[in-house]
């Protein structure tokens, strides 16, 4: 949790530079990828407790306690999306794709957990 809103205060912090269109889009698009982690890492905790689902992948399925799973989960959610603001200076479009990318990915595994998790 203090990974999430550390990262969207970040975001969310005036830059000493004006924001210009491509800077908003960014922002924004860091903000949706933040958000669909969290999703994820939501429903998977979920779908984990009702006992429906198992964790696929292997380096995360070894964290059965739940807040260690969600720290780890959370920490490679931040060191990835780091990484992204890391070389949006140089590749903006590529940051913002990446992020989208991101967005949607993350988004359709918590709609399946949600899914799986309500046996559906």
């Amino acid at each position: 949790m203090r990974t999430i809103l550390l990262t969207l205060a970040l975001l969310i912090l005036p830059s000493p530079s004006p924001i210009v269109a491509a800077d908003s889009l960014f922002r924004a698009s860091m903000v949706a990828a933040v958000a669909a982690h969290g999703a994820d890492l939501a429903t998977t905790e979920h779908c984990l407790g009702s006992g429906r689902c198992k964790e696929m992948n292997n380096f995360l399925a070894r964290f059965d306690r739940p807040l260690t799973f969600g720290a780890v989960k959370m920490g490679l959610a931040a060191g990835q999306l780091w990484l992204v603001a890391h070389f949006q200076p140089t590749h903006p479009k590529l940051a913002i794709v990446t992020n989208i990318l991101t967005t949607v990915t993350f988004s359709y595994i918590a709609v399946h957990n949600a899914r799986v998790g309500q046996g559906q």
